[in-house]
């Protein structure tokens, strides 16, 4: 699970992690300032669900099963309280510029498809994303960023069913991929 922001995600993790834990899934929370520690656990535990911040939207490879579901909590907009987002909005401002769609959204949209991209990075590489924030249907940049992919709009629950039902399918063609290679 990747969030925007450390408030947000340690709120998530209090109130999931009984339940992760009691299904078998060990929650683990990037601390502040040690994404390493989440980071290993995250690859050498199986079963685990990361909750992780901005900086896992690039940078972090965990190629084939170690990573087979990503949720975005909100889109990667970033701060516009930020000291630094500020002034160079207020920058863009004078020079007669629109910061937010100059600036703020090609960023965000950046983020998105890196933050898309943890999920895929090999041809064997299969899986879900579950965007959460409802914005995702006011900008189409940010679909039009990412690798055409099957889409499902509903509820949670039945988005994970139908994510479920798209794993399973692709296990089994997979499976028979492999079993056809070996003979």
């Amino acid at each position: 699970m990747l969030f925007t922001n450390r408030e947000e995600m340690n709120r998530a993790y209090a109130e999931l992690e009984a339940g992760l834990r009691e299904s078998g899934v060990v929650p683990v929370r990037q601390e502040e300032g040690l994404r390493v520690e989440a980071e290993h656990a995250f690859r050498t535990q199986r079963g685990t669900a990361l909750f992780g911040l901005r900086s896992y939207f690039s940078g972090a490879d965990f190629p084939g099963e170690q990573l087979v579901c990503v949720v975005l909590v909100k889109l990667p907009f970033r701060s516009p309280n930020d000291p630094t987002e500020m002034e160079r909005a207020a920058a863009m401002a004078a020079r007669g510029q629109d910061p937010f769609r100059e600036y703020g959204l090609p960023v965000a949209t950046l983020d998105f498809r890196q933050c898309f991209g943890r999920l895929i990075r090999t041809r064997e590489d299969y899986g879900a994303v579950f965007v959460l924030d409802r914005r995702l249907m006011t900008f189409p940049q940010f679909l039009r960023s990412v690798p055409r992919c099957r889409m499902f709009r509903g509820s949670l629950e039945e988005a994970a069913e139908e994510a479920l039902g798209f794993m399973e399918a692709w296990d089994k063609r997979r499976g028979a991929a492999e079993g056809k290679r070996t003979k």
